[in-house]
């Protein structure tokens, strides 16, 4: 029997490590570091478009392999 898609999403949740995760005023700097001008605005886009982070207690979190991938051009949309 196939897992619901509310199966994956406790799953998903499980294994998002927040304490590894960057927040958008950081990720802000390490693009800009790259040469990738972004509002945080856009970082939050960016976030819900290709699943990078989660918002949790209010504030966005993303993961930075995930950040690092997309900026590689590696990570499509979700």
């Amino acid at each position: 029997m196939a897992g619901s898609k509310a199966d994956v999403s406790k799953v998903e949740e499980a294994l998002f490590d927040l304490e590894a995760c960057i927040s958008v005023p950081e990720a802000e700097k390490i693009m800009l570091a790259q040469g990738v001008k972004i509002t945080r605005p856009s970082i939050i886009a960016w976030i819900n478009t290709y699943k990078i982070g989660k918002k949790v207690g209010g504030r966005y979190y993303i993961d930075p392999v995930k950040l690092s991938l997309l900026l590689r051009g590696k990570l499509k949309r979700a």
